[in-house]
């Protein structure tokens, strides 16, 4: 009976799997397209009568059998103690469309967000154990996201999991990461529909949708005790990209038409549903940038996943945002500039606001003359970076912004100069400032928010590279020249050549003849040579007879 009380524990753990695809017409006659997995698992406590028969059965909760939920993410959650985990691996810019969709808001690079629960393990082991397994799960190079390049926010941050200290959370960018359809291949591999059934089917044509999009982003949400997502997003432009159609229109405002479906959307047509996902959904949501003109059955897909809609794009809409956006600039160069951020708050009232941002340990800002305009600084916090031990600073606004305003904070910077053996491959790119995070309440539901700012490229000074390759060139000619030369004249000896004998017949024969002429022409030489002398001899013997 021992023995049969795991395998009764295991029945007790119930999983769903649902898979979601949202479509979002945008302004400008873009589209924003999400994929969605969703994942639960139902740990709580057995049926009464089971604790009757069956004592201590919660002790074999933790054991359930796993069916559909990802296993690799269950066991580093588990094991370490995460609270809450955020992954996403982005392409391009969103923050122009943020504000229409919060599901827009992505930096661009890598970007890693954990909450830990308390326990013994420190959190920075912790850390290092999960970036470490990310990175081999993902392709995304979070090793590098150490202790010295993530931070710990140093106030409890909205929009994130409920900690009881802010040295529970860690957060990580890494802005610089090329998100690529290799990263897709390890993350489409823990959807348990494979790439053959379901809405998985609809990634299997990256290479279109990249193409095709000015946004793309992957990754997935974890919270203890809620859903497990593993999303796929993008920003399709289906606008006319043909300079010829555009020049015989005739009316550019005029309402275009626009056929979504799975061709023009992912580069799949159709694809069909699975077993395993309990429910599969398509949604649309509504916007003023478009009206529907033609629909077609958009739940019980009765097998096939099918879907074309047919939308006309109000291209009267004029461009404007409808809730809180943030921007950034920079300026300068030689070691030396100024950032500026601009918070625009459209709303009816005031709002306040709470901005986190990453500063690298090149980057030293003079926060001590900074501007703040438009708007009332309620709380501020600096974290500098060391230069020495190459750790990440970081700097916390409290903003408090007036209905129709638009807050500036800037402050001036300088760039430290790194080692000669920490430029990248192409120093004269310039580095990358990890994006800004900026928190609100949202205006309808009241609940946290946070969006994300544009990556800035700074320059950074750089040395002469080429001075030292101008020496090593140098230096390795006249080694080359010297000691080379020296050492040819000191161990190179003349050897004769040996003319060795053919070995085939033809050549033996040629070789024989070769030698008899060479023979007969120096006899005719050597009896040619010996003539005169006889000559001269018989003339001496003459002349004496004659004087005798």
């Amino acid at each position: 009976m021992r023995d049969l009380i795991p395998l009764l524990g295991l029945a007790f753990c119930r999983e769903s799997f649902r898979e979601k695809l949202t479509i979002h017409p945008l302004q400008e006659e873009k589209v924003f397209t999400e994929v969605e997995f969703s994942f639960t698992r139902d740990n709580s406590a057995p049926p009464k009568h089971y604790s009757t028969i069956i004592p201590n059965t919660t002790l074999y909760l933790t054991r359930c059998h796993i069916r559909s939920y990802p296993r690799a993410i269950h066991e580093v959650t588990s094991k370490l103690k995460i609270e809450e985990l955020h992954v996403s691996l982005s392409k391009g810019d969103s923050s122009e469309f943020q504000s229409e969709n919060s599901k827009l808001a992505s930096p661009v690079g890598a970007f890693l967000a954990a909450s830990f629960e308390e326990d013994e393990m420190p959190v920075e082991d912790r850390w290092k154990s999960l970036v470490g397994v990310l990175a081999g799960l993902f392709c995304i190079s979070f090793n590098q996201l150490d202790h010295r390049s993530a931070v710990t926010p140093p106030f409890i941050l909205p929009s994130f999991a409920e900690v009881k200290r802010p040295s529970l959370r860690k957060i990580g960018f890494l802005p610089r990461e090329v998100a690529c359809t290799e990263n897709l291949t390890p993350w489409r591999k823990i959807v348990p529909t494979g790439s053959t059934h379901g809405l998985a089917v609809f990634l299997n044509n990256p290479h279109h949708i990249q193409k095709r999009s000015i946004f793309w982003s992957i990754g997935f949400d974890f919270r203890a005790g809620d859903e497990l997502v593993f999303w796929q997003r993008a920003i399709v432009d289906v606008r006319l990209t043909s300079s010829l159609q555009l020049m015989t229109s005739t009316n550019a405002r005029k309402k275009t038409e626009s056929l979504l479906d799975g061709n023009l959307l992912f580069g799949i047509t159709n694809s069909t549903t699975s077993s395993i996902a309990d429910s599969t959904e398509l949604s649309l949501i509504p916007s003023e940038h478009y009206s529907l003109v033609s629909e077609e059955q958009l739940f019980n897909f009765d097998g096939d996943i099918r879907f074309a809609l047919t939308i006309s794009w109000n291209n009267d809409q004029t461009k404007s945002s409808s809730d809180i956006r943030i921007t950034r600039k920079s300026g300068g160069g030689q070691g030396e500039g100024s950032i500026k951020t601009t918070i625009f708050n459209p709303r009816d009232t005031a709002v306040e606001v709470m901005t986190l941002e990453v500063v690298p340990w090149w980057l030293k800002p003079s926060l001590s003359a900074r501007r703040v305009r438009n708007c009332e600084e309620t709380a501020y916090i600096y974290k500098a970076g060391h230069d020495a031990d190459r750790i990440t600073g970081q700097i916390a606004f409290g903003l408090k912004i007036n209905a129709g305003a638009a807050c500036t904070v800037e402050y001036d910077f300088k760039t430290a100069w790194p080692k000669w053996n920490e430029y990248p491959a192409d120093a004269n790119h310039g580095r990358y400032l990890p994006s800004v995070i900026l928190f609100f309440e949202d205006a309808t539901t009241a609940a946290p928010r946070r969006i994300f700012s544009e990556s800035l490229l700074i320059y950074v000074p750089i040395p002469d590279f080429s001075m030292p390759y101008n020496v090593l060139c140098l230096a390795c000619t006249v080694v080359a020249m010297a000691i080379g030369s020296i050492h040819n004249l000191t161990t190179s000896t003349l050897t004769p050549a040996l003319n060795e004998a053919p070995q085939t017949n033809l050549g033996k024969i040629l070789h024989f003849l070769k030698g008899c002429l060479q023979k007969v022409i120096r006899k005719q030489k050597f009896q040619k040579s010996e003539e005169p002398v006889l000559e001269e001899k018989s003339s001496e013997i003459q002349e004496t007879a004659k004087a005798q």
